[in-house]
């Protein structure tokens, strides 16, 4: 498989020679997909519709809270 892209890390010092990096993807690479809130509105469909598998030894369902989203 080809190296479609590569990451280059953003270094910063935070003092004491302690240094980390912060990796984030291209700008071309962060658009792809359904975003959050479409993932977490599927998500409380799913969840209403009793699509999730059962808890072992849970019976009570636990109804969403009101939505704020989708």
């Amino acid at each position: 498989m080809a190296i479609d892209f590569q990451l280059a890390g953003l270094a910063r010092d935070l003092g004491g020679g302690f240094t980390v990096r912060r990796f984030l993807p291209s700008a071309k690479k962060q658009s792809v997909g359904p975003s959050i809130e479409e993932r977490i509105a599927q998500a409380a469909d799913d969840w209403e519709a009793g699509s999730f598998a059962a808890v072992p030894g849970e019976t009570e369902f636990i109804p969403l809270p009101e939505r704020h989203f989708g």
